[in-house]
């Protein structure tokens, strides 16, 4: 296991990877079912595009952010590319969403875009994390970030610009006629980076975004092959399509959300554990100081009543009466010592003791070292 504790080196679980064979498995069953239904009508729902395209755009906004903190965190290369291939998504999703409100049909190029942009992004993930890409400076962490915000940002522009100057006003694409021309070259392009997209991402699901990602590209194949089988905007086909891209980016996010909140209530605890037990130290070392302030004072007082009685039994006449006095004041002196380090044992009994929570939760953090748990 790696020793950074992120949602990039950290391995799911075999309950994480169950749900997510059962939902890849889930999707891919309820399309075969959905198949069939590809010539069903429904209304065409202005309001269930505006769900569908919103929904979208809000998640892939957060899958971004989520993504772009990780980034700043890791200064991994990779988490970069991804962050700005969901961010490129939700940008060419918003004229869509717009085009929705004013009642007019998806532009099929922009969508083109847009489908596009996660696969993309994942197959530039996949191969920068299979390369021995250095990792970025921290001081230059800010600007790389503001630098592929601005990139990405131009790109949708551009993209949006030019599809929105070369098209006829309320139609789907650049002209009637090459509708089905279109749809058939976009499909295929498509299909085909998914599925290298997929292929590269199965090796990197030993890891929490991994795992989810290649489910996303899953889901966003099914979407694909749905709209493609689908004659128009108003097939029962063409909602269940939309509803699987939603789906997948949400999954990501979930996934995204959950973890982070697992690694950092583990940091909570471990750096509470670390306070508590550094407030421990800080008392035992109080205790011992306090220690040797009280038994400064007997020690000094027996080491000065036998140097006393040396002096005594040197003298021609001894005095017993005062070798006996000061036997009897170092014995007191003694007793004093005695009861100062017992009291001084109970104090300890609890200050001394290792916060056995802290080490448990340092053990349960991903890459911790145990061996080197102490060492802090």
């Amino acid at each position: 296991m790696s020793s950074e504790p992120y949602v990039f080196s950290v391995h799911p679980t075999l309950a994480q990877r169950q749900k997510a064979s059962a939902l890849a498995l889930l999707m891919i069953c309820s399309c075969v079912l959905a198949l069939p239904l590809a010539d069903e009508r429904v209304s065409r729902s202005e309001t269930l595009v505006l769900i569908f395209d919103t929904a979208l755009t809000v998640f892939g906004l957060v899958v971004a952010a989520l993504l772009f903190t990780q980034f700043r965190v890791t200064r991994i290369p990779a988490a970069l590319s991804l962050a700005c291939g969901f961010l490129l998504m939700s940008l060419t999703t918003v004229p869509q969403l717009l085009r929705a409100a004013q009642e007019a049909f998806v532009d099929l190029r922009l969508q083109f875009i847009s489908d596009l942009s996660l696969p993309a992004a994942a197959i530039c993930f996949a191969l920068l994390r299979r390369s021995s890409a250095a990792r970025v400076d921290a001081s230059r962490i800010a600007s790389i970030i503001a630098g592929g915000i601005a990139a990405t940002v131009a790109i949708a522009a551009l993209a949006t610009w030019v599809t929105a100057a070369s098209g006829d006003s309320g139609v789907s694409t650049p002209g009637g006629e090459v509708t089905l021309l279109w749809r058939v070259l976009a499909t295929t392009l498509l299909c085909a980076s998914l599925v290298v997209a997929i292929a590269l991402s199965w090796r990197e699901r030993s890891s929490v975004v991994g795992l989810w990602l290649l489910v996303t590209l899953i889901a966003w194949l099914l979407d694909v092959l749905l709209r493609a089988a689908a004659p128009d905007y108003g097939s029962v086909s063409w909602h269940f399509a939309r509803s699987y891209g939603v789906l997948g980016t949400a999954c990501m996010m979930v996934a995204l959300l959950a973890e982070n909140a697992i690694l950092y209530s583990r940091l909570v605890r471990t750096f509470a554990g670390r306070d508590a037990a550094g407030s421990q130290r800080g008392a035992a070392a109080e205790v011992v100081k306090t220690i040797s302030n009280e038994l400064h004072q007997p020690l000094c007082a027996i080491t000065a009543n036998a140097d006393a009685i040396r002096q005594l039994l040197e003298q021609p006449r001894q005095d017993l009466a005062e070798v006996r006095a000061a036997l009897d004041d170092i014995v007191g002196d003694a007793k004093r010592a005695s009861e100062t380090l017992r009291s001084a044992q109970r104090k300890l009994a609890g200050a001394s003791q290792a916060p056995a929570a802290s080490e448990a939760d340092q053990r349960a953090l991903p890459g911790a070292d145990p061996a080197g748990a102490d060492s802090s």
